[in-house]
């Protein structure tokens, strides 16, 4: 892949997350329509809010140079009159605390977090909690910022999404400890909370949780750039759920201190491979192709010569022949100085560099880990082996970018390429998959012919 080739896929991943807003068509005149986006039979349906009573623009495929169903528009955390918090933020106790909290906002946008309260534990949950609604699918992220903490007790502090403000709810919260630790907890309302394996944090800690369907996934950070999948589990909640951040002391005879800054949240659908903060960090996890195209999603494994790995609830099979990449939930584009090599990645940023001879790899259930080995052919070490634990990416072979005219991109972060394809009310074909959750759609003729 060449140098342009891998700035688009870096562009491109750290592209896919769009929050609610109007969408965008641009013609091959260089004409620009702004307003709601969707499809009918072979044409893109523009309406725009102004002026008033202004009619649709249908605009046939073949004048239709990019689309984007949704302009991307994070939300991100600013300050009100007083240090309040801004609407639609609200906070509020939960359950049974000792002392009140409170939550404020400064003019640089730092969240402060006062709480008392045990925290999420057991059935039911007692701590102060910042929060604004969340429908459907999506994802916070948040900078906890221990070392701006200057009064003691330290709080504990969690980025989280709740069914509800009951102590019982339904929830996964992703904990950053006042010992430096990081967790996943969950419950489902009614029985006791069950705690993820904890790992180190070391300084500062960027914290993500998204939520798609009923996955909800914890990533964590330490630059907001780089992100590595920790924990996943599965939650039954009604698409109307709440998203914030909570706080809590080391029980409700103190009240701790927490402090958040970088506060971002963005509606829409996750998947498990797609992703945009501030700082233009982008994740990669799942599969890139030999033409460049990207299936996100946790790999299970390895099977013969097929790659398994799971898109949202759905499992899919790819050829390994038609795999260049296999991305191990560790977020970064690969390196350029890795373009055109092959070998394996290692999570600690070691390369060992050789064709890969053979992988045996698993994901056992529930595990954030793979299990299993793959081979190396090393120039320098001959046959190596690498535990899968350690794998950060792998690189089968180099890619060759598609050609093809159109790129198409879904909610979900998959990119599929297709010298033709057919726009109707339901979506957008693409050879035999009719593609229905589309975020974007590029003519890329032009690019042919430079």
């Amino acid at each position: 892949m060449n140098r342009s080739a891998h700035v688009a896929f870096a562009c491109l991943c750290s592209c896919l997350f769009w929050a609610g807003g109007a969408g965008r068509v641009e013609t091959r005149e260089a004409k620009v329509y702004r307003g709601e986006v969707r499809f009918d039979d072979g044409v893109v349906v523009v309406t725009s809010a102004e002026p008033a009573n202004a009619p649709p623009q249908r605009i046939p495929l073949r004048d239709v140079r990019s689309v984007a169903v949704r302009e991307f528009a994070p939300e991100k955390l600013t300050v009100s009159a007083g240090g309040t918090l801004p609407s639609p933020w609200m906070s509020t106790d939960v359950g049974k605390v000792g002392e009140a909290g409170d939550a404020a906002v400064s003019a640089d946008g730092v969240l402060t977090l006062q709480a008392s309260g045990w925290g999420v534990w057991s059935g039911r949950d007692s701590m102060h909690w910042a929060h604004r609604s969340l429908a459907g699918d999506g994802q916070v992220i948040a900078r906890v910022v221990p070392g701006k903490v200057a009064s003691r007790p330290k709080a504990s502090v969690a980025v989280m999404i709740r069914q509800d403000r009951s102590p019982e709810s339904t929830m996964a919260a992703a904990e950053f400890t006042a010992t430096g630790k990081v967790v996943l907890n969950r419950r489902v309302a009614g029985r006791p909370s069950v705690r993820g394996p904890e790992v180190d944090a070391e300084g500062d800690a960027w914290l993500r949780l998204a939520r798609q369907g009923k996955v909800v996934t914890l990533y964590t950070s330490m630059d907001g750039v780089s992100w590595r999948r920790r924990d996943s589990c599965e939650l039954a909640m009604t698409p109307d759920a709440l998203a914030g951040i909570g706080a809590w002391g080391a029980g409700n005879s103190t009240r701790g201190v927490g402090i958040v800054d970088s506060v971002l949240f963005v509606d829409g659908t996750a998947g498990t491979a797609s992703s945009l903060t501030e700082t233009g960090g982008t994740l990669a996890d799942g599969v890139i192709l030999r033409d460049g195209g990207i299936r996100p999603g946790v790999v299970l494994g390895i099977q013969g010569d097929s790659i398994l790995f799971r898109q949202g609830e759905q499992a899919e099979t790819l050829p390994q022949a038609d795999v260049a990449r296999l991305l191990n939930g560790v977020v970064t584009p690969i390196p350029d100085s890795l373009v055109g090599r092959t070998g394996v990645l290692m999570v600690d940023g070691d390369f060992l560099e050789g064709e890969v001879a053979s992988a045996e790899i698993s994901r056992p259930k529930n595990s954030a880990e793979l299990a299993g080995r793959v081979t190396v052919n090393s120039l320098v070490l001959g046959p190596s082996e690498v535990d899968a634990r350690q794998i950060r990416a792998v690189l089968f072979r180099d890619v060759a970018p598609s050609t093809a005219r159109y790129a198409v991109r879904s909610a979900d972060g998959t990119l599929r390429f297709a010298e033709s394809i057919e726009i109707g009310a339901r979506g957008v074909s693409v050879g035999e998959v009719l593609v229905e959750d589309v975020t974007s759609i590029e003519d890329r003729m032009d690019l042919r012919s430079r």
